[in-house]
This record gives structure tokens, C-alpha cells and sequence, in this order.
């Protein structure tokens, strides 16, 4: 059995079954939501506009956002969630 490689603690890892979804720029109700897979990725397809992106985890306590612009083309963004202490199991 391999073990995982060790990350220092500065350096993001990759959260699975984190929930994403996203929202009018200006409020409203979600447009489109999913969950992270095992490395962490996500995609939601929406029309092009500004939107407010968030994602949440059960293992931190606020969740995370930021403001995205895919107006000119698809768009590619990472969000940060902090104090992950341990690394979620996923299979």
C-alpha cells in the first residue's frame, strides 16, 4: 500500500464533498450547485454573466466566495476553504 505524499501545512489540499453553488452577482436564488469530487474539482455550467461562487464543507465553519466573471469565455476558479485539519477519506 503507498502511503500519500505528506503536504507542508501552508499548502491547499484538495477538498472532497465540499458543496458549490452559484449565484446572481447582486443576490437571488442558486442558479446551479454541486459537490466536489475526489480531487476536489467541480464544474457548473452556467450562461455567461458575474456571478458569486461559494462553497462550504462540513469540517469549516463559514463557507467561502468569490466573485466571478465568465462573461468573456469559460472560466476556470479555486476557492480556498481553511482550517481542514484532516484530509477527508474519499473512495
Amino acid at each position: 500500500m503507498k502511503r500519500p505524499p505528506v503536504f507542508p501545512e501552508t499548502e491547499p489540499q484538495p477538498v472532497p464533498g465540499a458543496v458549490v453553488w452559484v449565484e446572481p452577482s447582486g443576490g437571488g436564488a442558486v442558479l446551479a450547485s454541486t459537490t466536489t469530487d475526489c480531487e476536489g474539482s467541480f464544474v457548473l455550467p452556467v450562461a455567461s454573466g458575474t456571478y458569486r461562487l461559494d462553497a462550504a464543507h462540513t469540517s469549516f465553519g463559514n463557507p467561502d466566495h468569490a466573485a466571478v466573471d465568465v462573461t468573456q469565455s469559460a472560466a476556470c476558479y479555486t476557492i480556498v476553504l481553511a482550517d481542514f485539519a484532516d484530509p477527508t477519506a474519499c473512495e
